[in-house]
């Protein structure tokens, strides 16, 4: 107990060294859609990015959000009856069980649609009626300008899910349909999505956020991403997990928009370390931000 005590005392004291934040509210802006059949198996929810960098769909460490949870990750093993999971757009590509939650936007590529494959069968009863329902066109319009159901094999026509939220696909398994493409044009960060208000990811961001490095872990060097808002006075720190400073990236007025800077750590020692993000409005300073994120060095 003593020794838990000193190491959460240690903790808690390198916390204030750097102004961790333990929390991080952002805006909601992911996608999701229900997927039941009429046999009483387990329901899934599938949610999906909408980036603003978005990914290729093979970095499986970057972010697919502004939500840091909504990354590119491997779906857990399917139960024996509903199998729902995404699956790359293009072929010949094979990542076990597929996807939980991804954007398949290029990277940095805001303008072309995103494509997301949906796989769905119920393994015990193919003759079973397999349901989907999304949000309404509030929803989905205030974070894109289009979305619609698109059934490649010609049994159904193009759904327009800003017109509707629910379609069941009739004995999905004996029909012969297994795959539902969505495909969404656009990419928007939400003011107030009860009036409508929204921000195109084309133009300036929205809020303030400090991404997860990427490769992490990493050799020898590192890209950290970050947006602002607002024309800022910007320091980007290094740190090491005795809360030392070892590295400063950037010291400067950055205009607002996207941006990114490179830690080339040769001369580091493998291990633990923190970037810190703090960043200052220039027209009000009452603006302050700060954030710290871990990253991992294997050499």
């Amino acid at each position: 107990m003593k020794v838990l005590s000193v190491k959460l005392m240690m903790w808690i004291a390198f916390c204030t060294i750097l102004n961790i934040e333990t929390s991080f509210t952002q805006v909601p802006i992911e996608f999701w859609i229900k997927v039941e059949d009429n046999q009483g198996s387990r329901p899934y929810t599938n949610i999906f990015g909408n980036a603003i960098g978005a990914t290729n769909g093979f970095n499986l460490s970057q972010l697919d959000s502004i939500n840091s949870t909504i990354i590119e990750r491997e779906s857990p093993p399917p139960p024996p009856d509903l199998f729902v999971v995404w699956r790359p757009p293009w072929t010949g590509a094979n990542w076990g069980n597929g996807l939980l939650t991804y954007d398949f936007r290029p990277l940095n590529d805001f303008t072309q649609r995103d494509t997301f494959v949906l796989n769905f069968v119920n393994q015990q009863a193919p003759d079973a009626d397999v349901i989907f329902s999304w949000p309404n066109s509030v929803y989905l319009g205030c974070r894109c300008d289009s979305m619609f159901l698109v059934d490649t094999s010609g049994h159904i026509p193009k759904i327009d899910m800003f017109k509707q939220q629910q379609f069941i696909v009739h004995a999905a398994g004996d029909s012969g349909m297994s795959i539902l493409h969505i495909i969404k044009q656009g990419a928007y960060s939400i003011i107030d999505c009860e009036s409508g208000v929204k921000e195109n990811f084309l133009n300036t961001p929205l809020i303030i956020g400090l991404y997860q490095n990427y490769p992490n872990p990493f050799n020898p060097t590192t890209s950290i991403k970050y947006q602002l808002p607002f024309n800022s006075q910007v320091k980007l720190k290094i740190y090491n997990v005795l809360g030392e400073q070892i590295a400063l990236l950037t010291d400067e007025i950055q205009q607002a928009g996207f941006k990114s800077a490179t830690w080339y750590a040769n001369d580091a020692a493998s291990g633990v370390y923190f970037y810190k993000l703090e960043a200052v409005s220039v027209s009000d300073p009452s603006k302050i931000f700060s954030q710290v994120r871990k990253m991992i060095l294997i050499k």
